[in-house]
């Protein structure tokens, strides 16, 4: 029996369809690898700058940030942090804290912006006098939305997601 048109034609397109649906689905797969190691070394390359030259990773941190903590103090000044992708961001009383807040109500070591995937999480490292998201106490951890305050010491940190 010899094939008619109609099933060539429809042989060729069927097979076609599935190599482009593989493709389709090869490429999405590459690309995530692509993106999640990409991020895992800005990380990083990121850290290593922070000490080394923190001029430029201030100015990478705000090129590649997904999101920024604006540190409002009571007297209306304005501090803003940026929030690069999979880097922590610690906040407290110390110098060597990303987040520097000079306020006795504040702990040397207060808490930490953090990642789990996509998601930006902060944590109270267990700090004398407790961290709060808009106007709760924060037991352990907690997962950010888009303009989430959070509050330490006489310090409120609004967290912004772009």
């Amino acid at each position: 029996m010899e094939p008619n048109l109609t099933s060539i034609l429809a042989g060729g397109i069927s097979g076609g369809i599935i190599t482009l649906v593989t493709n389709y689905f090869i490429l999405k797969t590459k690309n995530k690898h692509s993106k999640d190691t990409w991020n895992k070394d800005f990380a990083v390359s990121y850290s290593k700058l922070l000490y080394e030259k923190p001029e430029i990773a201030k100015q990478l941190a705000r090129q590649y940030a997904v999101a920024m903590i604006i540190a409002e103090y009571p007297k209306g000044v304005y501090l803003k942090y940026y929030v690069p992708h999979m880097c922590k961001v610690s906040v407290g009383r110390m110098n060597d804290n990303d987040i520097v807040l000079i306020d006795e109500k504040i702990s040397r070591d207060h808490g930490v912006f953090y990642f789990i995937g996509d998601k930006l999480y902060y944590k109270d490292l267990t700090s004398k006098n407790s961290s709060y998201l808009n106007g709760v106490e924060i037991d352990g951890s907690c997962k950010l939305k888009n303009n989430d305050i959070i509050g330490v010491g006489d310090a409120q940190l609004k967290f912004i997601q772009f």
